[in-house]
């Protein structure tokens, strides 16, 4: 088996709990997936992850949307 990073890329959920633990923003348009809400309710619920909403600035989309990112220090707080 080989070390490192176990994600399975099929699974848009897993992409974007990576993404977010890398300390990335997302969007939907971003990432091509219209569930990115969903997911985000999820890890939050159930993951107790502290992810902040932000107003998008991508460009990709005409309309006004939301971008996501995980709060880096709550990973400190827990310890």
């Amino acid at each position: 088996m080989q070390a490192g990073r176990l994600v399975n890329i099929n699974s848009k959920y897993q992409q974007i709990k990576y993404l977010l633990d890398s300390d990335e923003e997302i969007c939907k348009y971003q990432i091509e997936y219209d569930g990115l809400r969903k997911a985000i309710d999820y890890l939050k619920r159930v993951h107790n992850y502290t992810i902040y909403r932000n107003d998008c600035q991508c460009g990709l989309h005409p309309r006004k949307h939301f971008s996501y990112e995980k709060d880096w220090a709550s990973d400190y707080a827990k310890s």
